[in-house]
Order: C-alpha cells, then sequence, then structure tokens
C-alpha cells in the first residue's frame, strides 16, 4: 500500500515558511453553510448564538481572533513577530470547532475576574482578558486537520505537544463527530455533568494514580534498559573486559578484543618479555664483540 505523504494537501497552509511568508489569509472556505448545517445539530441560544461554531485560525479580526492586553491577538497563535514596535500574530491555516461558554457561565464564582489579570515583575499588573465578553467565549473543542500514519497516527498528538497535522477543509466527518458528541452529553447521567465533590475526588484519585502508574513504568524502564547495557560492570574489575565491554566475546571465557583468555594473555605477555630480554643480550653480545675486534 503507498502511503500518503503528509503537508501535501495545500501549497501555502502545510509549509512553514509559505505559511510565514503568506501572513493571514482569508478563510479558503465559505463556513456559512457549514456552520447552518452545525446549527440544525446543537441549536443555538435564545440570543440567537451558535452553540458551536467553525472557525478559522487566520481570521483575528473575527472568530480567530480574542482581545489580549487591549489588542486583537490570534486565538491560535503559529507564528508571532515584531513590526515598528508592535507584535503581530500569524494565525494557524486550521478550522477549528469551538464550543460556547455564556456570559452567566464565565461569570459564575467570579471565574473571569480571576484570570482576568496577570502580574509581570517588570511591568506589573496587566489586564490580560479585558471586561467580561458581552456575548460569551468560545474555547476549541476540536482541530478539523488531517492526521494520518505519517504524523500522529490519528491521535491528534505528537511528541507530547499538539500535532497541527496537515489542512483539510470542514467536511462530513467532522459533523458526524459533533452528532456523536451530541449524542453522549444528552445521554449521560446527571452525576456526569454535574459529578458531586466525592465523585470529582474520585476522579481525581483515578486520574493520578495513572499518570503514577505511568511514570512508574517509564522509570522501571529507564533502570532496565540501562542494568541491561552497564550492570555486568558492577560485578568485574576486570580491565579488558571494562575497557571492551561483554559485547565483544568471541567465544566462551574470552576477555579480550581479540577473544583470548586471560591465561592465553598472560603467557604471551611472558613470551613477548622472554624475547624482548633476548633480543637485549643479543645486542650487548654484539656490541661486546664490535668491541674486542676494534
Amino acid at each position: 500500500m503507498e502511503i500518503r505523504k503528509l503537508h501535501a494537501s495545500h501549497p501555502v497552509f502545510d509549509i512553514e515558511d509559505a505559511i510565514i511568508r503568506t501572513g493571514n489569509s482569508p478563510s479558503p472556505v465559505d463556513l456559512k453553510p457549514w456552520q447552518d448545517r452545525v446549527d440544525q445539530i446543537t441549536g443555538k441560544t435564545v440570543t440567537g448564538l451558535s452553540r458551536l461554531r467553525i472557525e478559522w485560525g487566520q481570521d483575528i479580526q473575527g472568530a480567530g481572533g480574542q482581545w489580549i492586553c487591549g489588542a486583537r491577538r490570534a486565538k491560535y497563535p503559529f507564528y508571532r513577530y515584531e513590526e515598528a514596535g508592535e507584535i503581530r500574530d500569524i494565525g494557524t491555516p486550521r478550522f477549528y470547532v469551538a464550543e460556547l461558554h455564556s456570559n452567566a457561565e464565565l461569570r459564575k464564582d467570579n471565574n473571569w475576574e480571576k484570570n482576568r489579570y496577570y502580574f509581570d515583575p517588570q511591568l506589573g499588573m496587566l489586564d490580560v482578558l479585558g471586561p467580561l465578553p458581552e456575548d460569551g467565549f468560545y474555547s476549541c473543542v476540536f482541530t478539523i486537520a488531517l492526521h494520518d500514519e505519517v504524523c500522529c497516527n490519528g491521535s491528534g498528538v505528537r511528541n507530547n505537544d499538539i500535532c497541527l497535522g496537515a489542512y483539510r477543509p470542514p467536511s462530513d466527518v467532522d459533523l458526524d463527530r459533533i452528532r456523536r458528541m451530541k449524542w453522549r452529553r444528552d445521554h449521560a447521567s446527571n452525576q456526569d455533568n454535574h459529578p458531586s465533590e466525592s465523585r470529582l475526588e474520585e476522579l481525581t484519585d483515578e486520574l493520578e494514580q495513572k499518570r503514577d502508574e505511568k511514570i512508574d513504568k517509564g522509570s522501571r524502564e529507564c533502570v532496565d534498559a540501562f542494568f541491561k547495557t552497564h550492570g555486568w560492570k558492577i560485578t568485574t574489575d576486570d580491565p579488558s573486559r571494562l575497557n571492551w565491554g561483554k559485547f565483544m566475546f568471541v567465544r566462551e571465557g574470552a576477555h579480550s578484543k581479540s577473544g583470548a583468555t586471560i591465561k592465553e594473555i598472560e603467557k604471551w605477555r611472558r613470551e613477548k618479555a622472554i624475547n624482548a630480554s633476548d633480543s637485549a643480550n643479543t645486542g650487548d653480545t654484539a656490541q661486546c664483540a664490535g668491541d674486542s675486534t676494534s
């Protein structure tokens, strides 16, 4: 089977250099027909706002942007640069499905105000989020992109980071996914939608246990791999074996690069020493003979 090459679905939106050179582009797809189909599935609020909305990541002045520190910034930033003393954003060229958080939801427990400000040691207190948005706020539910075995095998995650995959326009696949999400929400129990404090504690304990098990497993694998490779060094002080390693054995009992045993090596050393001594004696004798002749 021929493997489809990733990042080949669009000449601009799948190449990093081209995205930066081109900058923010208008949506390549008319989203209104798709938004109408989404609204048929999830409906609208009493004020006429879509509960789920399709957003173009480079539409910074529209759905793909948000107010940060008093300026319009990319909600899905891909690249940032400085121009004329100001920070400019290039949004990610992908479509996103985002969920509406109503004004009442953001106001609950004063959540918006709690996260609105940020203290910078040099600049002081910054108003990051600005006033509470009257129409609510949309946050990403999932990204519309092409994921296959070449990038992340459909998981959406690569190297512990979100995988952007390759560009693709909205499709019926995304509408089916939205239908499944809505069905699960509609058929979820009240405990699932509004878990009690005890249930939240149970879920937290379960997640912590899974996290710890994953960390322990990774640690054990690292330790096992280390001892498989280097553990033998703890049980020997043989310099030949330490120099050449256990993988240099040619036959059982061999401890040198040549595969010779310790006894053979010692024998060769003795023979070498004897030969060296004989050569030295022969040289002294020849020197004495020469002196006598002269």
